[in-house]
């Protein structure tokens, strides 16, 4: 036990514990190994994150039952801290459900104080474990850090949609099969049921049949429960399948958990039967949308006619893509054993560049240079690195892309750089495609769920704000996507006559049917008709920015004006919102890239895009837009000048142009 410990470069162990005698026996377990071991404690939620925030341990060992933290409490700031170590429950004994609870909310094992011995292998274990995930995510490095991890909320309307739920029960009691049936419906569930006992006819069933969900029982007569999720999950590896058992042990409840089951419910508790089937499917659907996401993003990483590599700051590399593995010669395995700067002359140089130049500027996240290559063989190529920070569960690192510079003439640089751009815009379209998917999904549930009759006010309050966290995250999404579209055909816009007013009336009508702030009064001031030449697609997202912006700081209760007006050659939107005041010496830079206000970080999640997407926009009409925001007029103002016509530059279908009086 002591070699495996020690492959696992264990070093430092966090012990949450406020019993000092348990405190020595698990250090006692841990010391037999061999191993010259470093032991911190902590024994409530400050002591806690504070060893978080100042040392990094490899393991955590945690007792259930602490004066004033529990196992479950301890557990979720882990998980918000970003590091991924093992944590392992260290108790008496906690009970079966809580037990297999914290298993599944991501705890690595649990081990009961009687049985301390096992204590070593059960933390050999969970490192492996740990390094195997953290090699996924790290592959998978922008999938992963916009999709995320979080669980949905118990859903109370069905996901299966109209038609019958599927349910596959793996019982031998025909008693127990009917008892399945009547809770369903009881909880007015229409249903199809098909019964196997068997593994032969189970498998015979998943050819034919395709289950919303599987029921089995723990113990059957030739063969368990186990053995019957090992089966389902070769014919369907989403399928969610719930244990339904008459007795189940703690033992054997961390067993099914981590052996790949959704859950699990007592025969004696039936009630909770339906709940964990629908939180289950919901589960399983969400898996598989990002399971999809992920495999089309790798696709992407690996296939990239350029270099990509993930390293860490000091230069280790995580992973580099197959381009890097042509151009350089060494295998996937050497490169993960490789620092760049070995890889690259002088990369540790541009990597120091990149740092000063944040430190000057923080919005400037990009540094790019010519440097050689040294391949395996010792020859040398020239290529263009580029370099810019990631950030990944917490962890900062270095995302450096690789071109081939060598023998290329100005010809060839310039179609392979066009080349490059479109490479770019399908990778930032198909990303954004399989990131609004499974949002679009959730949505639409939440849809349903909201419209329910019976609901407790906080649940309702919960799922609004999950729904308004989705409408966020498709609209900083949509934002990336236009800022990259205007930064490449800026002077090139696609103008057509276009009635603001009606514009304005949509963008209103949208926001206050999704707007999360009860009680805002909108006031409008149009005129009847109001046309101008503009790219009607781009003028519509600086409408949604800017009416977004006003509803998330007007606040409850609050006002927003919109005047729209005429002035000769050129229209002027006046957009008012009472709220929250945007420092003086802020304003200069509250259009500037990926800048946010004070407040807005605070309070709000974004991208910082949106008001420079507007900017942009505006200014490739040939427009203005300022802010004024003063205690004397009780809020922010935003002023938005457009001509009436678009520049002589600019691509246009229809110039036939009126104003409506106002």
């Amino acid at each position: 036990m002591a070699k495996v410990i020690q492959d696992s470069q264990l070093k430092n162990i966090l012990i949450v514990e406020d019993n000092a005698d348990d405190v020595k026996l698990m250090r006692r377990a841990l010391e037999k190994s061999g191993m010259q071991l470093e032991f911190r404690l902590a024994d409530d939620e400050a002591s806690l994150r504070k060893a978080l925030d100042e040392w990094h341990p490899d393991c955590i060992l945690c007792d259930y039952s602490l004066p004033t933290l529990d196992g479950s409490r301890a557990l979720s700031i882990v998980l918000e801290s970003g590091l991924m170590v093992p944590f392992i429950v260290v108790s008496a004994t906690i009970g079966d459900e809580k037990a297999a609870e914290i298993i599944k909310a991501g705890a690595a094992d649990f081990v009961l104080k009687s049985k301390l011995h096992k204590l070593p292998s059960s933390i050999a274990s969970a490192l492996k474990e740990a390094e195997r995930k953290v090699s996924e995510q790290k592959m998978r490095l922008r999938a992963r850090e916009l999709l995320g991890e979080t669980r949905p909320p118990l859903p109370v309307a069905n996901p299966w949609g109209d038609r019958d739920l599927r349910v596959l029960a793996i019982e031998d009691s025909t008693e127990d099969v009917d008892l399945l049936g009547t809770e369903l419906r009881r909880q007015n569930i229409h249903f199809v049921l098909q019964n196997v006992i068997d593994e032969v006819g189970l498998r015979q069933v998943l050819t034919s049949f395709e289950p919303d969900v599987v029921v089995s029982d723990f113990i059957l007569p030739t063969f368990d429960g186990l053995r019957a999720l090992k089966v389902v999950r070769e014919y369907k590896p989403y399928i969610p399948f719930v244990m339904l058992s008459g007795v189940l042990g703690e033992n054997e409840a961390i067993e099914t958990i981590q052996a790949g089951a959704s859950d699990y419910v007592l025969k004696s508790d039936m009630k909770r039967l339906v709940p964990v089937i629908v939180r289950s499917i919901v589960e399983a659907q969400n898996c598989e949308l990002r399971e999809e996401a992920e495999k089309r993003f790798e696709k992407i990483f690996h296939h990239s006619p350029n270099g990509i590599v993930v390293s860490h700051r000091n230069g280790k590399i995580f992973s580099a893509n197959y381009f890097v593995q042509i151009l350089s010669g060494y295998a996937a395995d050497e490169l993960q054993n490789l620092n760049l700067g070995a890889l690259i002359r002088d990369w540790l140089a541009l990597s120091a560049a990149l740092s000063r130049r944040q430190n000057r500027d923080s919005n400037n996240r990009y540094e790019l240079r010519q440097l050689e290559l040294v391949r395996k063989d010792g020859s040398t190529t020239v290529v263009e690195v580029g370099v810019t920070p990631v950030s990944l569960m917490g962890e900062s690192l270095l995302l450096s892309t690789i071109v081939d510079l060598t023998d290329r003439k100005e010809a060839v640089r310039v179609q392979q750089l066009e080349q490059i751009a479109e490479q770019r815009e399908e990778f930032v379209a198909s990303l954004a495609h399989d990131l609004k998917t499974p949002l679009i999904g959730a949505n639409r549930i939440l849809e349903i769920i909201l419209k329910q009759d019976e609901m407790l006010p906080n649940a309702m309050e919960l799922l609004s704000e999950i729904r308004n966290s989705n409408l966020r995250i498709i609209n900083m999404i949509e934002n990336l996507i236009g800022v990259q579209r205007y930064e490449e055909l800026e002077g090139n816009l696609y103008c057509r006559r276009t009635d603001l007013v009606k514009l304005l009336k949509a963008c209103v009508n949208d926001i206050e049917a999704t707007a999360s702030v009860p009680g805002i009064k909108v006031n409008l001031r149009f005129p009847e008709k109001c046309e101008i030449e503009c790219d009607e697609f781009a003028i519509q997202r600086v409408a949604q920015n800017l009416l977004d912006n006003a509803v998330k700081f007007a606040g409850d209760g609050g006002t927003i004006e919109i005047d729209l007006s005429l002035d000769r050659e050129k229209v002027i939107l006046n957009l008012f919102n009472t709220g929250a005041l945007i420092p003086t010496e802020e304003i200069c830079s509250l259009f500037q890239r990926f800048w946010r206000s004070s407040h807005a970080r605070r309070y709000t999640p974004g991208t910082g895009i949106g008001l420079y997407y507007c900017r942009k926009v505006i200014e490739a009409h040939g427009g203005k837009i300022d802010c004024i925001s003063s205690a004397e007029s009780g809020g922010t103002r935003f002023l938005v000048t457009l001509p009436i016509h678009a520049m002589s530059g600019d691509r246009r279908t229809d110039s036939s142009i009126t104003a409506g009086p106002h």
